[in-house]
């Protein structure tokens, strides 16, 4: 009585687990008729088991498949079970249903087969979501790559072809090894075993303390790579590893780019807090010494302070404006007017005005015949042309001209200021037209200058479309020349 029971129970609770179970519990025999038929089968296929029941299991199979059913009919007489066995189903309004599908043979009191039970799973949701993961990984901008324990890629997205250059289907199979480089090899065993025996999600970026990474492309060439790695169980509950690839060529570039201009930033600091501790300094002792001894300073003392003041004023106020000017240029906020004009008039112009300012130097222009229209910014070319002039001055004897020369080149106009001073040591002609680029005088006297001026005539005659350059010969002078395009 004891045992009727506990088998009551079993078979009440096996009642219970049929009837409230997502998935499609259903039996059939040998020769395909269903025998029982439980609600979710009905939620999943839209039969009732009064439907179904008494029916051929192959209602539910579209057409084209029927030698599915006969195939697996013959593995259940063998008493061979099926796992995990993925189909597709028709439901009662004619719709197809994606199924998996686990068939085992039933058994009676004598161990003959008798039938097949079968628990089936709806797959639609699994499959949309299925889908969904692979549209979103195929259209990642990454490479994503799963690796097996054994280091062999199980899958690959279309980045990862993109990126490295080869097929899906010529890394698949392959030791990852095949996509690192061959110096990285040795260790990459010994990493990824490590990684797999304490297995944690790695964020993408470089790690601080460890080595940058790389990845090799197929035609050889090897690129800076941010890896993320995150440990994954797959089917057969063997753990894999998911890498998120990505070229860092460009981050890196941009990173060294940053390290570079806050070098520069720090050394462009540092060179005008000196240079403007100087016309400072100078400016504050003599206005200290006027105030401490005015009654004591004779007249001629007093002006000759006032002098080296406005001078040293007026260096300083020169510096910070070319200061501003370097900023803006390299901000790029500095505007250019392009458009054509007379680069005659421009040299005949500045030329007198240099005349004007100085009665001790003779200013000379060859070829003036030249007229030519060249496109570029009036205002601009001036600052240059100025510049290069003051330049001359500076480092030019008394005695000797400075000479403006204008020529057509091909399509550009050529203007050049030449004098025949001081010169330039050769080793100052690297870094003549750079920020700060000072050059030796050759045992001449101290001349003032930013070490900006050069720069700034560089970038605004670059900007236009023109060149600029300098050839000199130590102890005989210099010639600037600046090439600025013809209108046509």
């Amino acid at each position: 009585m004891t045992e009727l029971k506990e088998t009551e129970i079993q078979n009440a609770l096996s009642a219970a687990i049929v009837a409230t179970s997502n998935d499609a519990i259903t039996s059939a025999s040998l020769d395909g008729i269903v025998t029982s038929w439980n609600p979710a089968a009905q939620r999943i296929y839209g039969y009732s088991a009064e439907e179904m029941i008494g029916q051929p299991f192959s209602v539910l199979v579209p057409s084209g498949t029927a030698a599915e059913v006969a195939n697996i009919l013959e593995k259940i007489r063998k008493g061979q079970s099926i796992e995990h066995f993925e189909t597709v189903r028709l439901r009662k309004d004619g719709s197809d249903v994606p199924v998996s599908m686990n068939i085992s043979p039933i058994h009676d009191l004598t161990g003959a087969v008798i039938g097949a039970s079968s628990i089936t799973r709806d797959m639609t949701e699994q499959n949309r979501t299925e889908q969904k993961f692979r549209a979103t990984v195929n259209s990642a901008p990454n490479a994503i790559l799963i690796v097996d324990k054994t280091g062999v890629i199980t899958f690959a997205n279309p980045q990862t072809e993109k990126i490295f250059g080869y097929q899906r289907n010529e890394m698949l199979g392959q030791p990852i090894e095949l996509l690192i480089p061959s110096r990285f090899h040795a260790n990459h065993s010994g990493l990824r075993d490590g990684y797999l025996a304490h297995p944690h999600l790695r964020p993408m970026g470089p790690v601080e303390g460890a080595a940058e990474l790389y990845g090799r492309r197929k035609d050889g060439h090897e690129f800076p790579a941010d890896v993320s790695l995150s440990p994954i169980e797959t089917t057969d509950k063997h753990a894999s590893v998911v890498a998120i690839i990505r070229d860092a060529t460009e981050q890196r570039k941009i990173v060294r780019r940053l390290h570079e201009l806050n070098e520069l930033r720090n050394g462009f600091v540092v060179t005008v807090a000196h240079d403007l501790r100087a016309p400072m300094n100078s400016i504050s002792g003599f206005a200290h010494e006027l105030i401490n001894e005015w009654d004591a300073t004779e007249d001629s003392k007093k002006i000759e302070y006032l002098q080296i003041i406005v001078r040293n004023t007026e260096h300083l106020a020169e510096f910070v404006e070319k200061v501003f000017q370097v900023a803006r240029i390299e901000a790029g906020e500095f505007a250019y007017n392009i458009r054509p004009f007379d680069i005659r008039s421009l040299v005949q112009r500045a030329l007198d005005e240099s005349a004007s300012t100085s009665d001790r130097l003779r200013f000379e222009l060859t070829a003036p015949e030249v007229t030519a229209i060249v496109l570029g910014d009036e205002d601009r070319l001036w600052q240059v042309l100025t510049n290069l002039i003051s330049n001359a001055v500076k480092f030019s004897p008394i005695e000797e001209p400075i000479v403006i020369g204008l020529s057509c080149i091909d399509d550009s106009v050529q203007i050049s200021v030449m004098d025949r001073g001081i010169g330039i040591a050769n080793g100052d002609m690297s870094t003549l037209f750079t920020k700060f680029g000072r050059v030796s005088t050759l045992g001449a006297r101290k001349i003032p200058g930013s070490g900006l001026g050069l720069y700034i005539c560089k970038t605004l005659v670059e900007a236009q479309g023109g060149q600029i350059w300098c050839e000199s010969n130590p102890g005989r002078g210099s010639t600037f020349t600046f090439a600025i395009p013809v209108a046509r």
